[in-house]
């Protein structure tokens, strides 16, 4: 199984983005959209895991997810990965609220700190919040990168995100269609900012 850790964007959210990533299509056709349904934060990319594996990466996630409290998430800009002109993953920036900035990077610290106990390496780049759109294989249109330029800052919304999620990916659905494996509600006390 081919899995990843990841935090789900909220249905109202989820579709003010599919509309941003479908008005991204409109100026690049090739543009390779995910589905609504699956948009998502990711937390710690897995690769393949065994059922044994997966087991145990589940209780792992419970128990860090006990000590961190939820996520206040704010969708803002386009982007693309690794760059407009050159763009292979576009994307919505994700940043914390002000009053509660840095409870992210620590919530990834920690998963890659228990997982990495478990032999699963942790990204070798640094994070960087976002959530993937779709993915592209040639070089993007000049509507495409103008597109990406015009809403650099755009604010989409914001929401608490309160569960981490070990999610599959489904290969038989083309785009991968993404099944949840694991929930664990994000419990740890509300601190002061």
């Amino acid at each position: 199984m081919r899995t990843f850790v990841a935090l789900r964007v909220g249905p109202p959210l989820r579709r003010r983005l599919h509309r941003e990533a479908e008005r991204l299509k409109d100026a690049e056709n090739a543009l390779r959209l995910v589905h609504e349904a699956d948009l998502h934060v990711t937390l710690q990319f897995l690769g393949g895991t065994t059922d044994d594996e997966t087991w145990r990466v589940s209780r792992a996630l419970a128990e860090v997810a006990e000590a961190h409290p939820p996520i206040h998430a704010e969708y803002v800009g386009l982007g693309a990965f690794p760059n407009a002109e050159r763009a292979r993953v576009a994307w919505a920036g994700v940043r914390e609220e002000p009053e509660t900035a840095g409870r992210l990077e620590a919530l990834v610290e920690a998963i890659n700190q228990a997982l990495g106990g478990l032999g699963f390496p942790p990204e070798r780049r640094r994070f960087h919040p976002h959530v993937t759109l779709g993915r592209l294989r040639r070089r993007p249109s000049p509507a495409f990168v103008a597109a990406i330029e015009a809403a650099a800052a755009e604010p989409w919304g914001a929401e608490t995100l309160s569960e981490v999620k070990l999610i599959v990916s489904d290969p038989s659905h083309q785009p991968y269609h993404y099944i949840d494996l694991t929930t664990v509600d994000l419990m740890g006390g509300e601190e002061d900012a």
